[in-house]
Parts: C-alpha cells; sequence; structure tokens
C-alpha cells in the first residue's frame, strides 16, 4: 500500500513552477523580492526579459534570427526579443532538465502557459499582480530604470487582464490574483479615470495626461528623429485603440476579478503560500 509519506517525498520530487504574472509597474518586480532569498535557496532559475534590458543578464551570441531578410543576423537586445528567447529557449530547455523556474511575464500567451502546466503536471502556481489601468500607467513613468511607452502600457493590460478566467479555470485553487496597496494620489486618479469611463471620455482622458509631456519612455536611448505628421497620426491612432479595448473589456476584467475562488485572499497570505511552494 502506498504511504501518505512517499506521496509527499514524490510530490517534493516533482519539479515546479511559478508564473508571475501583470502588466507593466503592476508591482511584479516587488512581489519577487519578498520571494527571491527563498528562490536562491533553493536554486530555482528566474526567468525575466528585463534582466536582460538592463544589462544583468548577457543577451546569447548564439540568438540569431532564423528565417526572413534578417536570417543569420544577431538578434537585438530589446524586450521582444528578450521574451522570445526566454519562451522559445530557456523555458524548453528547463522543462527537459526538470528544473525548477519562475517564469516573469505578462502571461498573455495563455496556450504557452498551458503547455508549462501540462509538463508540470499540477506542480504549478500563478501569481497575477493587477493593477487598475491608471495606477499602472501612473507606477510605470514613476519608476526610472524602465519606462515602457504610453501605449505599450495599454497593451500591456489590455492583454495580460482578459486572461484573469482562462487562468481561474485552467489552475484553479493554484491561481492567485493579488493587489499593492493604492496611494492617496492614486486612488485620486482611479477616481478621475472612472468618471472618464462611465461617462465615455477615456480618450479625453489620456490625451490630456499625454499633453503634460510627463509621461515619456526611456526605451528609446538615442535621439529620436521627429516623427512626420503621418506618423503621429498612425500612433495617435494606435493609442486610441487601446483605449477602445481598454474601455470594452474594464468593466468585464472587474467582474472576472469578483468572482474568483480566491479573492479573499490577501497580498501577505499569498506571499508565504508561495513561500512554502517554493520550500516544500
Amino acid at each position: 500500500m502506498i504511504k501518505l509519506i512517499d506521496l509527499l517525498l514524490e510530490a517534493a520530487n516533482q519539479p515546479k513552477a511559478i508564473i508571475m504574472a501583470g502588466g507593466a509597474g503592476a508591482g511584479k518586480t516587488t512581489f519577487v523580492n519578498q520571494i527571491q532569498s527563498d528562490l536562491d535557496k533553493n536554486n530555482w532559475e528566474t526567468f525575466n526579459p528585463d534582466n536582460y534590458i538592463e544589462g544583468r543578464k548577457q543577451f546569447p551570441d548564439t540568438f540569431i534570427y532564423q528565417t526572413g531578410s534578417k536570417k543569420g543576423q544577431k538578434r537585438d537586445i530589446n524586450l521582444s526579443n528578450a521574451s522570445i528567447y526566454i519562451k522559445n529557449t530557456l523555458i524548453p530547455k528547463s522543462i527537459e532538465s526538470q528544473v525548477n523556474f519562475l517564469y516573469d511575464t505578462t502571461a498573455a500567451d495563455v496556450q504557452g502557459i498551458k503547455d508549462i502546466a501540462n509538463k508540470y503536471k499540477g506542480n504549478i502556481i500563478m501569481v497575477m499582480v493587477y493593477a487598475h489601468p491608471i495606477v499602472s500607467f501612473l507606477r510605470n513613468f514613476a519608476r526610472p530604470e524602465r519606462m515602457v511607452p504610453a501605449i505599450g502600457v495599454l497593451t500591456s493590460w489590455n492583454s495580460t487582464y482578459k486572461t484573469i478566467d482562462d487562468y481561474s479555470k485552467m489552475l484553479g485553487n493554484n491561481f492567485y490574483l493579488v493587489q499593492t496597496g493604492i496611494s492617496a494620489e492614486e486612488q485620486n486618479q482611479i477616481d478621475e479615470f472612472n468618471k472618464a469611463y462611465e461617462s465615455n471620455n477615456l480618450k479625453e482622458y489620456f490625451n490630456a495626461l499625454l499633453s503634460t509631456g510627463k509621461f515619456k519612455s526611456t526605451f528609446r536611448k538615442e535621439p529620436e528623429k521627429p516623427k512626420s505628421p503621418e506618423e503621429i497620426e498612425k500612433y495617435k491612432e494606435k493609442f486610441n485603440n487601446q483605449v477602445d479595448e481598454l474601455a470594452n473589456q474594464f468593466r468585464e476584467v472587474q467582474n472576472n476579478i469578483n468572482q474568483l475562488p480566491n479573492k479573499n485572499k490577501n497580498y501577505s497570505d499569498v506571499v508565504n503560500t508561495v513561500k512554502n511552494f517554493i520550500n516544500l
């Protein structure tokens, strides 16, 4: 007869994965910092595209374009290529080697996460750090090290949080959504955003913010060439499309959050749950 202790030992020896999900500026780094010592102590791998952009890890010389006009050329060091490298190279190697890893991602690729979940057979948890869209926007531009362009913040929010229901169904009680505290200034902006949302004036709201000139990306290092009127109009159209998508799904996201089975788990409880998962 199989003993309980044998089952526990077998589960402890199975490879494990943690998916850290969330939009730009949501607070994933803050959460990871609270579990980092446990990850290090247990020799977990950590995969985060930002590490390549900010120089903490070196982009490999062997990561080249496989097809198209750039075939054979080394890929540029940017967020998109770093994400591709992690997803297509490092994650498959880790799964093959059956190592424990934390994957810091937007989690917009539901099928990719499902593939990991299938390989790790239940030994996987996701912590999605949620931030109200304007909080995500403001925090992104308050951090000096990496300010994602404004359109990127909205794109990240839209692509990430529309997956809440997918991951809740996929992972069940192994899916946790947490939120960081809100400052008084952020609450004021939330109230202003919500007022604009209810009156169908989100485009005017965001355009007013951008017109202040305070919200500029740090991703472009070289001086930016002046844009042509056509380029300006094209950017505005893309930005407004993201605002429209945000307006269309904002209420549904709130409803999905309210229906989560773990919605009453507070932040510190989830931190402790993840620490126990790492140390088991």
